[in-house]
């Protein structure tokens, strides 16, 4: 592609570093990857034509993604800082050589972005879910609650046939009622010890997962020297608990910008 026609750059993200540094070919279509310094921080780009990144077949646009993802998760293990820019941010040149509207962007939006710099310093993203077999959960509730149990006992005692449906009836709705309290009790429980390790956290949407019922699902932002604590204190509760519990991560701090 003829250099007058790459007048758009492609940013990925933002680091805390004022100098030219070529990373390689690691970007989208292989492109060269490199840094335009403002100052004391820089913008992560490629050169690139000034017009989005799409195509109609889905498994293109899901690798534009993948080395989009890629390019951010390896500037933020190598620097161990990045504050990520949207999917498909492009900003315009006049020519293929020049940086010049890059880093009046950079000199703009410099306050914010130095004071997202601080806020992320020192701080990687976790992912937490935690999951629950409602069936396993069901029956440690009615095989612990006194109250589930003495219903159990006479429904399945009593002589009468009416009196058996009654209890049966009331023994399924506290049955019910008992579980979806413990489920909310364990769902506190793991929000509360996370919080106790988070700077911030972000609650996203459960998903459906076969036998188990997903419980909770949260991004965090965890101080780098709480990490290890932070997971071993989740596999104490796991441990302990009718809890299963997967961390992933770090990654770059997608959900906090």
């Amino acid at each position: 592609m003829a250099e007058h026609e790459l007048t758009g750059r492609y940013v990925y993200c933002v680091i805390d570093i004022g100098e030219v540094i070529h990373l390689g070919k690691i970007g989208i279509d292989g492109n060269e990857v490199y840094t335009v310094p403002h100052l004391d921080i820089s913008a992560v780009v490629h050169n690139c034509p000034p017009k989005a990144y799409g195509s109609k077949d889905e498994n293109t646009v899901i690798n534009y993604v993948q080395k989009y993802n890629g390019v951010i998760d390896f500037v933020f293990n190598k620097f161990n800082i990045a504050v990520p820019l949207r999917f498909n941010t492009i900003i315009k040149e006049k020519d293929g050589e020049s940086n010049d509207a890059v880093q009046k962007w950079l000199g703009e939006q410099y306050p914010n972005l130095k004071r997202k710099l601080k806020e992320l310093s020192g701080k990687q993203e976790y992912s937490v879910q935690a999951f629950i077999d409602r069936e396993k959960l069901l029956q440690d509730v009615i095989n612990k609650s006194q109250r589930i149990i003495d219903l159990k006992k006479k429904m399945e005692t009593t002589q009468s046939p009416g009196h058996t449906y009654m209890y049966k009836q009331t023994f399924e709705s506290e049955a019910k009622k008992e579980l979806e309290e413990r489920t909310s009790e364990l769902a506190k429980e793991v929000q509360s010890l996370i919080k106790n390790y988070c700077s911030d956290m972000h609650t996203e949407k459960t998903k459906k997962t076969g036998e188990q019922t997903m419980l909770l699902n949260v991004s965090c932002l965890v101080q780098k020297e709480n990490v290890r604590q932070f997971k071993e204190e989740l596999g104490k509760l796991e441990g302990s608990s009718n809890l299963s519990i997967r961390v992933t991560g770090p990654w770059a701090p997608y959900s906090f910008i």
